[in-house]
């Protein structure tokens, strides 16, 4: 009984008798192969060949000058699209691209306007302009040209923008290196500026020694010009009183002599101490000199501009008090030796002492003058001796806020980075490019073919079961009419031809697409397997449909085979097709047989597998149960059976 539906199977297959049925048979055995491997061999690697495909490139733009620097963003791009070819690119002009698009030589035209250097480089002027890039299609050679210029179009504009940043960023960095070069001139000038503060620190201290000296000096030459100033009026007093009585008593020429010679030696003695007062005057003017000279910044101060002033006016003073003096004191020393000899000569030597009068009177005055330079001096001094006294503490808190100034900015310097030209390139086209994107794939297909192999096989399949039962007839009808056979057998005999037919275009299908397309499943066993399974399931499904209704049961496999196509999930993912797709998905058998050559074809869950094989011999086992259902029904004829409504 096992056997009797293997021989049902081979009584169907001897009917093949001669040339034509032979030939309908062998025809029978490579649709599957027909099918499957010509449109795998039409989409095996489409994208590999993406550079035959010609796209004009039209390249307007017209460099510019930014900065003393030449930007032609126009033939940059160029040269990045001939080092890339992601496309068949054409360089070409308007007119030729115009022309190649619309009578179809070209596919894509991109054109560069002239205006892109100018924009991409508009934000150096700072009155930034976005750049642009134009892109022309015409569906009219082809809709799937507008979904590969958008995936192109994105990657130009990644590869513009990131020449872009480049660009700004290697800008910036280069400014970078201008601050830093800034702040480490900074830096330098705020430790001289320290340096400087500590000298004058230092300055201000010997200034203040040196102007406590003058202020010492000065109160020494005030007393000594006080006390010159009463000496003086102390001789004036008694010149005067030699004077009158000189001219009193000329006729007592000794008398005369006498006196002369004491006021001539009191005017000598006068004219040593004017002399030391006008020498000290002089050191203390030589003094201020040295001081200005060893500390410039004090010079320019205005106390001490007085202080230059009073001391130069006491010196000057001082000396013509001693001129002075010392000229009184040769004329009353003259006058002495005169009046001994000049007795007889009365109207001279009146003269003469009047002279003496009036030389000790002007020494008087100019005594009282000394004095009082003196006195504003030692005021002056004092003065400039308490200004002195706040320039070494300015100083200090200059150095040390310079110390700090310097500081800082050496810190500010080491934040700043410092790059060569090359080093800013490589920095800048980091910024450009600051995530480098890392993909992995857990089991990938490699070639677009190879990813497309489940679908297509899959329907190439399932093809073979829907043309065998055009050439197979679906049930004997000696077998239906014979009471001993029972249903089972009838139903597993009339399905064995198309299932063995089948294994066989199956096996001819996996060499081809395996040894002819490089197919190389990472199972190749189980894959072979799985067609052998997916086969048997789908010629029993289609032999079901065809023994139950008949014609309509082939427009049914048809159908059936439609709705797989569009809801199998075999091309894009399931959860991109409509809802109603989406819910007849998992009640399809080819939506398992897919899955299944995934994991075997490219790697994936091994229960996975296990679950679409059982799915798909439950498949099996429900259409062999159905069609013996069919066969037990059929075995009682109605009219309906003995003239069908449509048949082929």
């Amino acid at each position: 009984m096992l056997g009797a539906p293997f021989r049902l199977a081979l009584a169907e297959l001897r009917r093949f008798r001669g040339r034509l049925p032979l030939a309908g048979l062998a025809f029978l055995l490579v649709v599957p192969t027909l099918y499957g491997s010509l449109y795998l061999w039409s989409n095996w690697d489409p994208y590999g060949k993406a550079d035959q495909i010609p796209v004009a490139v039209v390249n307007e733009d017209e460099p510019v000058t930014v900065d003393g620097r030449e930007v032609d963003a126009g033939a940059e791009f160029v040269r990045q699209l001939r080092a890339g070819r992601e496309l068949g690119w054409r360089y070409t002009d308007a007119a030729d691209a115009e022309d190649g698009l619309t009578e179809g030589r070209y596919l894509m035209i991109i054109r560069v306007p002239r205006d892109f250097s100018s924009k991409l480089s508009s934000p150096a002027t700072g009155s930034p302009e976005r750049a642009r890039l134009l892109i022309r299609l015409d569906d009219a050679n082809g809709y799937i040209m507008s979904i590969i210029a958008k995936t192109v179009e994105a990657e130009i504009q990644n590869q513009v923008n990131a020449a872009a940043y480049a660009t700004y960023a290697e800008v910036a960095l280069g400014g970078f290196t201008q601050v830093r070069r800034g702040l480490g001139e900074g830096a330098d000038g705020a430790r001289q500026l320290a340096r400087g503060a500590r000298e004058l620190q230092m300055g201000g201290n010997r200034l203040s020694s040196g102007l406590d000296e003058l202020s010492t000096g000065a109160g020494r030459l005030r007393t000594g010009s006080a006390q010159l100033r009463d000496g003086t009026q102390e001789l004036a007093g008694v010149v005067d009183t030699a004077a009158g009585a000189v001219n009193q008593g000329l006729d007592r020429l000794d008398g005369v002599a006498t006196v002369a010679g004491d006021a001539a030696d009191v005017a000598r003695q006068l004219a040593a101490g004017t002399q030391g007062a006008a020498d000290l005057s002089a050191r203390i003017e030589d003094q201020v000199g040295a001081l200005a000279q060893a500390v410039p910044d004090v010079a320019d101060d205005p106390a001490f501009e007085e202080l230059q002033r009073l001391a130069a006016q006491a010196a000057q003073q001082s000396g013509q008090v001693a001129t002075d003096t010392g000229e009184a004191a040769g004329r009353l020393d003259t006058l002495a030796q005169q009046a001994q000899g000049a007795a007889g000569r009365t109207d001279g030597l009146k003269a003469q002492v009047q002279q003496g009068r009036d030389d000790v009177d002007r020494l008087a005055r100019g005594a009282a003058e000394v004095a009082d330079g003196a006195a504003e001096l030692d005021g002056g001094l004092d003065t400039a001796a308490a200004g002195a006294e706040r320039i070494a503490p300015g100083a200090q808190q200059l150095r040390e806020g310079s110390r700090r100034l310097a500081d800082g900015l050496a810190n500010a310097q080491e934040r700043v980075p410092a790059l060569a030209a090359d080093d800013r390139a490589e920095q800048a086209d980091v910024l450009a490019n600051p995530v480098e994107l890392s993909s992995s794939n857990a089991n990938p297909a490699y070639v677009y073919g190879r990813g497309l192999a489940p679908f297509f096989l899959s329907i190439a399949l399932w093809v073979f079961g829907l043309i065998a039962y055009l050439m197979l007839r679906p049930v004997a009808g000696e077998a239906l009419a014979s009471s001993r056979l029972p249903a089972w057998v009838v139903a597993t005999g009339a399905w064995f031809p198309a299932a063995g037919l089948g294994m066989v275009a199956a096996l001819i299908l996996y060499a081809v697409v395996d040894v002819g397309l490089g197919l190389d499943p990472l199972e190749p066993l189980l894959t072979i397997g799985l067609m052998l399974l997916a086969v048997a399931t789908f010629t029993a499904i289609d032999h079901c449909l065809r023994l139950a209704f008949g014609a309509v049961g082939d427009a049914l496999s048809l159908v059936l085979l439609v709705l797989q196509l569009a809801a199998a999930g075999g091309i894009y993912p399931i959860e991109t097709a409509p809802g109603v797709l989406q819910a007849i998905h998992p009640l399809l058998p080819m939506t398992y047989l897919i899955d299944a050559f995934r994991v075997t074809i490219s790697g994936g869950e091994s229960a996975h597998l296990l679950r679409d094989v059982a799915v798909l011999v439950g498949f099996l086992i429900v259409a062999l149960t159905l069609t013996t259902v069919t066969v037990t029904r059929q075995r009682v004829w109605t009219i309906a059976r003995l003239k069908p409504e449509l048949e082929l």
